[in-house]
């Protein structure tokens, strides 16, 4: 998700250089439906030919790429709720950048603090934590990072240069990773490691994009 984030965010804003908004969108939409959805599609219908009860029954579910909110209950389609996640942001992300004023850095803000706020709220009520993580909401401080990263290379590349996260930085990641080690040696799957994996985790993978980014040929 990290990685999603910074890409489509990049390439976003580069494209928003170059054109109009809405024809930016306009073709944002038809390249990621003619990438994603051919597959995607001639997939459930082999399903659905077979038979799998999990397709024939929540059909309109896996068609409107929403079968994350199915996915907490379980089954052989479990896999199918990341791909739902992403098409939920692909339509999401540009919208949010227009109505920023093409701030994607403000977009990315809004996404990391609503995400948390949301994974604190979600504490104080009887919704449940594995059905929250599976919906988009559950990756909005993930896909927020990556966002983050992407709005900062795209205005480092405008001023001739690239973002840097050299190996110098490797104490960020593994004090994320250590601290979220011992969240979880401490308190198990518990309120702290709620509260704190996505983040961790998230800043641990925006570490290793920009890294990969600025430091790795090709």
């Amino acid at each position: 998700f990290v990685l999603s984030g910074f890409l489509i965010t990049r390439n976003l804003l580069f494209r928003l250089e170059q054109a109009p908004g809405g024809e930016v969108i306009r073709r944002f939409y038809i390249g990621r439906a003619v990438r994603l959805m051919p597959a995607y599609y001639l997939t459930l219908l082999v399903l659905f030919v077979l038979g799998v009860p999990e397709v024939h029954d929540f059909l309109v579910w896996h068609l409107t790429y929403t079968s994350n909110y199915l996915a907490a209950s379980g089954g052989p389609l479990l896999v199918f709720w990341s791909l739902a996640v992403e098409e939920q942001f692909y339509l999401l992300l540009p919208m949010l950048v227009l109505l920023s004023g093409r701030d994607a850095v403000r977009v990315a803000v809004f996404l990391i603090g609503t995400g948390f706020l949301l994974r604190t709220l979600v504490l104080a009520t009887p919704i449940d934590r594995f059905a929250f993580e599976l919906s988009i909401f559950g990756k909005f401080e993930i896909l927020g990072l990556g966002v983050l990263i992407g709005a900062l290379s795209y205005a480092a590349s405008r001023e001739g240069r690239r973002l840097r996260a050299g190996l110098g930085w490797w104490w960020i990641g593994l004090t994320c990773l250590a601290f979220q080690c011992l969240a979880w040696y401490v308190a198990g799957n518990g309120i702290l490691r709620h509260l704190t994996f996505n983040l961790t985790v998230g800043i641990f993978f925006a570490w290793l994009v920009v890294y990969a980014d600025a430091e790795l040929p090709g």
